[in-house]
């Protein structure tokens, strides 16, 4: 992995990022013992348009983008100041 960038060698490393509507990412969550949730929202809290939400499971990176903030009981929740 020498001369690939950080997110080169994360991406090698966590899998691949799938992109899935906002129900499907919650349905995700759902079935998850311990679940970890990382969310953006770019603007800060309520004024941004979009809020991006990413989550590892089962060898994949699930990442979501909803125009509602999206709750998720029971998990850690951490937030990001930039998701790529």
């Amino acid at each position: 992995m020498e001369g690939e960038s950080g997110a080169s060698q994360a991406k090698a490393v966590l899998g691949p990022k799938i992109t899935v509507s906002p129900a499907e990412f919650l349905r995700v969550v759902s079935k998850m013992d311990k679940p970890v949730v990382v969310v953006n929202n770019p603007g800060g809290l309520g004024f941004s348009k979009s809020w991006q939400y990413l989550t590892s499971y089962k060898g994949f990176l699930f990442h979501t983008v909803s125009k509602a903030q999206l709750f998720f009981p029971n998990c850690e929740v951490y937030e990001a100041k930039k998701i790529t």
